[in-house]
């Protein structure tokens, strides 16, 4: 199934910083800002924080492995590692799927936890679509939207990215790549696949769940 570019939903456009050339805000800032938005919900309704002294997660070291290398690989981009002369891309490629598997053996490890199959599942879409086109396919007009022309022009149109590459034509799985946007005014607007909304709902879930009934499972 193919996407569009000019399909890709875009509200209207507002005055931007031009020339940013950092990585684009994806999937993490949301998972930050859905367990930030979950605890506040559940003090609300009477949670508590202390409950997580009972959460107990299997696998953590691959869990922070797999984080582990997924920061290499962004700090590598962001030095100018990549490209000739460079991290080869298929090294990159290889460690970055190799995080995936990580974190998805981690993640099934604990499946029986509240929350934790749409995790798997957004994970597992993700990974597929990284899987199909060797990096992550993201939406140009998106990034663009957010302001980061710079990453696009001096990163991106060159194919110089480690973990992004723009979405075309050839994009494969391209409706699993990260075609939504998430605009202004929200602090860190951003660029995010459907496996990323999956993900944030799980850990909005979990977090709901432990602090309000302090069971882990």
């Amino acid at each position: 199934m193919k996407v569009d570019e000019t399909a890709v939903w875009e509200p209207v456009q507002p005055e931007v910083t031009k020339g940013r050339e950092v990585e684009p805000v994806g999937g993490e800032e949301l998972f930050i800002g859905a367990v930030i938005l979950a605890i506040a919900v559940a003090f609300f309704q009477g949670g508590k924080l202390s409950n997580f002294e009972r959460f107990f997660l299997e696998r953590v070291w691959a869990i922070i492995t797999s984080f582990g290398i997924q920061f290499l690989i962004s700090y590598a981009e962001g030095m100018g590692w990549a490209g000739a002369g460079g991290i080869p891309f298929t090294a990159a490629v290889s460690l970055h799927l190799f995080s995936y598997l990580l974190l998805f053996y981690a993640l099934w490890a604990n499946r029986s936890l509240r929350g934790m199959k749409p995790i798997l599942l957004g994970t597992a879409l993700n990974f597929a679509v990284i899987a199909a086109n060797g990096r992550m396919p993201i939406s140009e007009k998106g990034l663009r939207f957010i302001g980061l022309e710079g990453y696009v022009e001096n990163v991106l149109a060159p194919d110089l990215g480690l973990r992004y590459v723009l979405l075309s034509s050839k994009t494969r799985l391209a409706f699993l790549g990260d075609i939504f946007v998430l605009p202004p005014p929200y602090p860190r607007p951003a660029v995010f696949s459907i496996g990323d909304v999956l993900i944030v709902l799980g850990l909005f879930i979990l977090v709901q769940h432990v602090m309000r009934s302090g069971k882990p499972a």
